[in-house]
């Protein structure tokens, strides 16, 4: 399990103007491409079951699968809990960012809220938790996205 403070596998972008992904966001591990690399090596050489990574800071819920670059098979899994308060990208940009970049299987900047990582033997389960309402101190939960990753099979599923 890997800890850390935003998104770590690589997330293509593009302007509004631009046709394709043309950059790459400095300030995440995007910025630090080789560092990123040697650490799925690691994974990957060593032959570490089912890596997990977990992250915060884009205002936004994700899940996606990470890949090593040399063979381009699933390295690892990541979870990206949502914003707390901050209202994140639109969902026309999302769904721009999701097409762009297809190892993630979900991003979410419309709701606020959590994730929730239950760990047993077999299986990592996680469940994004969303406010209905974040401007409302009464409001429910709304149901977020849930994912599971199974012993012995690299990349993510949706449950």
């Amino acid at each position: 399990m890997l800890t850390q403070q935003t998104l770590f596998g690589p997330l293509a972008l593009r302007s509004d103007k631009d046709a394709r992904p043309t950059h790459f966001n400095r300030d995440r591990w995007d910025g630090f491409p080789a560092t990123r690399e040697r650490i799925v090596e690691r994974w990957v050489d060593s032959n570490t079951p089912n890596p997990i990574v977990l992250g915060g800071d884009i205002h936004t819920f994700a899940a996606g699968d990470v890949a090593d670059h040399r063979s381009g098979l699933i390295a690892a899994s990541e979870f990206v809990g949502g914003a707390i308060t901050n209202t994140g990208a639109s969902k026309k940009k999302l769904a721009r960012m999701v097409a762009d970049n297809p190892r993630m299987a979900m991003m979410n900047a419309s709701k606020r809220g959590h994730g929730v990582l239950d760990l047993t033997s077999n299986r990592a389960e996680i469940h994004f938790r969303m406010v209905e309402d974040s401007r409302d101190e009464n409001s429910g939960l709304a149901k977020g996205a849930k994912f599971v990753i199974e012993s012995g099979r690299r990349g993510l599923i949706a449950a």
